[in-house]
């Protein structure tokens, strides 16, 4: 399991993070989280809803 997929479990109910944010604490770059969360078989478990933009703005995130 990607590092940035444990971290989305650990945000607080009604907090966001932003894709730069985890790709900071997870040494990668923010399109390689987008496309973690893009590709999210589980979005339930792995709430990929909560990482936003920068700019605050929703993302293209995929609800499957």
């Amino acid at each position: 399991m990607h590092k940035a997929v444990k971290l989305l479990q650990k945000i607080p109910k009604g907090k966001v993070t932003t894709y730069k944010e985890l790709a900071k604490a997870t040494k990668t770059h923010p399109r390689a989280v987008g496309q973690l969360m893009k590709n999210n078989p589980h979005p339930l478990s792995f709430p990929c809803y909560k990482v936003v933009l920068s700019s605050g703005k929703v993302g293209n995130y995929s609800a499957k």
